[in-house]
């Protein structure tokens, strides 16, 4: 069951390469958009610009999708598998910790609102199916020790 868990954080990360995390937009209608690698501004006309690169959130979004494939294949390795998969865990958090804080950072500077947009709101889903990869591979360690115990 934990393989199915991994799989749909896999899957759930790697939906983050694209599309747009967060909107921001200020009175003028001038706006700005977070993506997996960087701030964009646009003004509703032309193409969207690259204001700054987010090179920790790109890694964050590459190392996540990476180490939930790796913890796939680590099912004869059940302790560093929890492990990874707690690393997984933290990663995701702070993704979302970066992405709210970098959302924040421009809304304050441009003077406007920030619109958490469909994309935000994976980063959840990643934690909350990691912890569930979590608590199966626990119980099958769990398992397997008592096992031990009664030979």
């Amino acid at each position: 069951m934990q393989s199915l868990y991994l799989s749909l954080t896999t899957i759930f990360a790697m939906l983050l390469f694209k599309g747009d995390f967060v909107k921001i937009i200020d009175k003028t209608g001038i706006g700005f958009v977070i993506r997996f690698n960087g701030i964009y501004q646009f003004d509703g006309v032309s193409d969207p610009i690259l204001m700054h690169r987010l090179l920790p959130l790109s890694a964050l979004t590459i190392i996540i999708p990476v180490m939930s494939v790796a913890a796939i294949f680590m099912y004869k390795k059940r302790k560093l598998q929890m492990t990874v998969v707690m690393i997984i865990m933290i990663l995701a958090a702070a993704t979302a910790g970066l992405i709210t804080y970098y959302s924040a950072t421009t809304a304050v500077r441009t003077d406007a609102a920030f619109i958490p947009l469909a994309k935000f709101y994976l980063i959840p889903l990643i934690v909350i199916f990691a912890l569930l990869a979590y608590r199966g591979i626990r119980r099958d360690e769990n398992l397997v020790s008592s096992y031990h115990r009664l030979r």
